[in-house]
């Protein structure tokens, strides 16, 4: 991972974050409930919550213009499907149980493992 210098990390990691969700406050009621909950989840697996803001404007947008049609119901599914296939690949469900005090099932711990290659 390259280090960027102490101007860029708090424009990239601070300030883009707030100027996406104010964006998508100012794009209308769904657009700003959306990428609030996806930018919040994107935030919590991904460690960035740009991505989840920009997706989160995509749906309210698309649901505003066109209301709840088949591309919609697409677009929602694909992300739902990023969002859950990141957090697994990225072990966002084990460092889940563990922050609860949960045992990992044995399972899930060998279904990591084979995908990981360990």
């Amino acid at each position: 991972m390259k280090v960027l210098v102490p101007a860029a990390n708090l424009l990239v990691n601070m300030v883009m974050p707030v100027i996406f969700w104010l964006a998508a406050i100012d794009a209308g009621r769904r657009s700003g409930f959306w990428a609030t909950v996806f930018g919040g989840l994107a935030q919590l697996i991904m460690g960035n919550a740009v991505p989840g803001l920009v997706l989160g404007i995509l749906i309210g947008k698309g649901v505003e213009e066109s209301g709840w049609n088949k591309i919609t119901a697409i677009m929602m599914t694909v992300i739902v499907a990023l969002f859950v296939l990141s957090g697994f690949f990225r072990g966002f469900d084990l460092k889940m149980l563990q922050s609860f005090s949960l045992g990992i099932p044995g399972w899930l711990d060998v279904i990591h493992n084979q995908l990981s290659g360990k």
